[in-house]
């Protein structure tokens, strides 16, 4: 993707999402149904976002925030920290759905009390 384009896509995508939040996210005057529509809107926008954001190439260089972290300029992305999307362990054995007992007696008196949760 080239990168000036990007930084064009990335612009209007964020004046987008301003739009949505300044115009309709507020609460005042819509429905519920109206106001959870705007927001799967805005969640979708999001995602256009970090897609955009992993096509940058970081060529504009960064700059310095109030707290000292470099962002890159373009996509925003914050140098040398890694983004994880899942909550996951990043090296290991991953288990999901991992069944939990109580280790101590003070916790439950015995395993079958335990497991009625």
């Amino acid at each position: 993707m080239n990168q000036k384009q990007l930084k064009k896509d990335l612009k209007k995508l964020l004046k987008s999402m301003d739009f949505v939040s300044n115009n309709f996210l507020h609460g005042k005057g819509t429905n519920k149904k109206e106001f959870q529509i705007y927001c799967n809107i805005y969640q979708q926008l999001g995602l256009a976002l970090e897609f955009l954001g992993l096509h940058c190439r970081h060529q504009e260089g960064y700059k310095k925030t109030r707290d000292k972290n470099e962002v890159c300029k373009i996509c925003g992305k914050v140098k040398d920290v890694d983004e994880f999307y899942y909550l996951l362990p990043k090296e290991g054995i991953k288990k999901l759905g991992k069944e939990l007992k109580p280790d101590s007696r003070k916790t439950f008196k015995n395993k079958k009390r335990g497991n009625r949760c």
